[in-house]
């Protein structure tokens, strides 16, 4: 996988000069078609053990997807005049092995329930195979959630715009007409954003392998992800940065619903977490590095700023103010916090 992504022509076909949000789509459907190759699914076989419907149609399209892909890898490599076409048909045979495999879980799902029918519904059997399918395809991941009149939202459409509503009034805050603070200034302007083949790879190194994709589907669940596409970011960039443009699918997050210690059904008690492209943590996280790191060396940030800051935590917070309080309590009797 790393040989296939260093050796990839990202100058001709991802950076060709198009509109920002195309390139960076293209960017990730590379990504994608990389990780497809060399990143068996769930549903592949692996070592002689498959899923229960992955049968011979499933075994067919997919060998057919990877001649598809091969073809136009090798087109694409070469130069070749059909690489456009080869890459037409290659998406053709992707979109149709998605399709049977989806049929053929479908089929085994409707065999399951035709046997549930025919089995007698006091015998073991056949309440073991409905535990089975009650565990893996009939429980929601949601229960039914209490509107403010006291009526329920079954439906997953109406739970999603249940906690949508909700969401979008708790992160709203009205700053009352109030001017921003103003911070001190400096002699000296920040320099230019750099990204490296450094700090791209060592800000692809720092992902959690175990958080959910984004709305583009790529994940960093492979190390030779990260360290054959980081060729690819070094060059997107800094031309999205000096055309001052964020793409279109960057602007995009799942918004995943976390629960709290309280009543399942409540919509109250769940917080918002978004989970935004893998494209734009990585970029994020390079400027914020060097941003912070020019705010604290020019001691433009305010010492007593605990969060979202390196080596400091609510806990050092704590200390300090349990700290400031013990001597105030011994030197003039009490103390007293105004908010």
């Amino acid at each position: 996988m790393w040989s296939f992504f260093a050796s990839y022509s990202w100058g001709r076909v991802c950076f060709s000069p198009e509109d920002p949000s195309v390139v960076a789509d293209s960017v990730a459907d590379v990504v994608l078609q990389g990780m497809e190759l060399f990143i068996p699914p769930s549903v592949v076989p692996i070592g002689g053990r498959s899923q229960a419907w992955f049968g011979r149609s499933c075994k067919i399209a997919s060998r057919y997807k990877q001649e598809c892909y091969r073809a136009w890898a090798d087109a694409s490599t070469s130069r070749d005049v059909n690489t456009s076409e080869l890459k037409k048909k290659y998406n053709s045979t992707s979109r149709s092995f998605k399709s049977v495999i989806a049929k053929a879980r479908s089929e085994h799902i409707g065999r399951i329930g035709e046997k549930l029918v025919r089995l007698p519904s006091g015998k073991h059997a056949f309440w073991f195979l409905a535990k089975a399918v009650q565990g893996n395809f009939c429980q929601p991941s949601l229960p039914s959630l209490h509107r403010e009149d006291d009526s329920l939202a079954h439906a997953a459409k109406e739970k999603a715009d249940l906690l949508s509503s909700l969401f979008a009034f708790n992160s709203t805050l009205d700053d009352g007409g109030n001017i921003p603070l103003t911070i001190p200034r400096c002699e000296c302007s920040m320099p230019d954003v750099r990204f490296t083949q450094r700090s791209v790879r060592k800000a692809l190194f720092s992902l959690d392998v175990s958080k959910s994709s984004g709305p583009d589907g790529v994940t960093p669940s492979a190390e030779d992800v990260c360290s054959g596409v980081g060729t690819g970011f070094n060059a997107s960039f800094p031309v999205l940065l000096l055309l001052r443009h964020i793409p279109d699918s960057w602007k995009t997050a799942l918004v995943h619903p976390i629960p709290k210690r309280g009543d399942r059904s409540d919509p109250s008690d769940d917080r918002p977490i978004a989970i935004t492209s893998l494209f734009s943590k990585i970029m994020e996280s390079i400027i914020s590095c060097q941003l912070m790191r020019y705010l604290e060396d020019h001691q433009l940030i305010s010492d007593r700023q605990y969060g979202f800051r390196r080596v400091r935590s609510a806990g050092d917070l704590l200390v300090y103010l349990t700290h400031r309080w013990a001597e105030a309590v011994e030197s003039k009797g009490q103390a007293l916090a105004v908010s």
